[in-house]
């Protein structure tokens, strides 16, 4: 090709730009391999840009897991906060109940409405460890004896 078009430029009265060999010129060579270069530069890059989407995927994967899980703890937090409120409610009441009177103890509504509320925390609370699901049963059960025996007393008294 390079002698068909050195014989075009010969019978039209031009000289050749290209010297007459068969190969590419080393400025041909030279440009492909920047060429090649440059775009090993650019391959490079968006494998690296790929790579940090990838980071970004599981990123955003552990913050939505992370986010999940912490909703999940803040309200087992609360659970747990509203547990101990209505225990130190119940403690109060119950100290209050311990120092009343015999008659007062066997009041029905406040009775009933303590061993209520302890029967119902000591069976429906799984958040509490086991130590105070015995001190309730403790407290339940002297609160019953304490009824108990003053109910007789007073029987016996009459």
């Amino acid at each position: 090709m390079a002698d068909l078009k050195e014989q075009d430029n010969k019978s039209s009265g031009r000289a050749s730009a290209e010297p007459s060999t068969n190969g590419p010129s080393n400025s041909d060579v030279q440009a492909l391999e920047q060429e090649n270069e440059f775009l090993k530069q650019q391959v490079q890059t968006l494998m690296k840009f790929c790579q940090l989407c990838e980071k970004e995927a599981e990123l955003q994967q552990t913050i939505e897991r992370d986010t999940k899980i912490n909703e999940e703890l803040e309200r087992e937090n609360r659970a747990i906060q509203m547990e101990i409120e209505a225990m130190d409610h119940l403690f109060a009441k119950c100290h209050v109940f311990e120092q009343s009177s015999a008659k007062d103890r066997m009041d029905e509504y406040a009775v009933g409405r303590t061993l209520g509320i302890f029967l119902k925390m000591y069976y429906e609370s799984p958040a509490l460890p086991d130590e105070d699901y015995a001190a309730i049963a403790r407290f339940t059960t002297r609160v019953i004896d304490t009824i108990t025996r003053d109910a007789q007393e007073e029987t016996n008294d009459a």
